[in-house]
């Protein structure tokens, strides 16, 4: 199951950093675009001590339902005893789900922004790519 959740969780987090890379053009650039992804991480390893305290609380069974952090956090809740398999596979569901959509969202920004150069897209010209 630990696998499972590993190369999903992979697979979700390395195609949105291919689509924030495709939207880039230097450096700098691209550790600023990472910034908001990255915090996404942090919040999850700070739920972590939510889990923790009580891997059967709504707080935890929300938390390892959302696809950014069910990576991290269902593993830890399900070896807690606080998750049910049922539970584990909705969630594994989910995520499934969700890396798929992100893939093809990332591939359509990735076939478009790679071939740009200059300037930084905005947030209404990447919603423009992804109708491409």
């Amino acid at each position: 199951m630990i696998a499972v959740f590993f190369l999903l969780g992979y697979l979700f987090y390395s195609t949105i950093f291919a689509a924030l890379g495709a939207t880039v053009s230097s450096d700098q650039d691209s550790q600023q675009a990472q910034i908001p992804v990255t915090m996404l991480l942090v919040i999850g390893l700070v739920s972590m001590t939510a889990i923790t305290g009580d891997p059967r609380g709504s707080t935890s069974q929300l938390l390892t339902m959302v696809p950014f952090w069910s990576p991290m956090l269902m593993p830890l809740r399900y070896l807690l005893g606080g998750a049910t398999a049922s539970e584990v596979a909705i969630s594994i569901g989910i995520l499934v789900v969700s890396a798929v959509i992100v893939a093809r969202a990332a591939a359509k920004i990735y076939r478009v922004g790679i071939l740009m150069y200059g300037k930084r897209p905005g947030l209404g010209e990447l919603l423009r790519w992804l109708r491409y």
